[in-house]
């Protein structure tokens, strides 16, 4: 495991989470409330991720997510092999 920063609220980044958690609140799901606030659906690129896999792993690795962005993107690069 490892952390990637910038990845916050879906790339948004903290502070911009706080007002989406707000929209939340009021019944906005996650993707609702980052387009109510003027971003995409998920801000986050997914290159520096690969980069630090590629070099720890040869095999593909297990992902664990709800997130179809990022698992096309670690697909597309052979990185997961779901």
């Amino acid at each position: 495991m490892f952390y990637l920063a910038d990845h916050e609220g879906r790339g948004i980044g903290l502070f911009a989470k706080t007002f989406a958690y707000l929209l939340q609140e009021v019944g906005y799901d996650t993707v609702e409330a980052n387009h109510l606030l003027g971003f995409e659906d998920d801000e986050r690129s997914y290159d520096e991720a690969i980069r630090v896999l590629r070099s720890l792993r040869s095999k593909p690795v297990t992902l664990i997510t709800n997130n179809p962005k990022k698992l096309q993107s670690l697909q597309q690069r052979g990185i997961v092999d779901r």
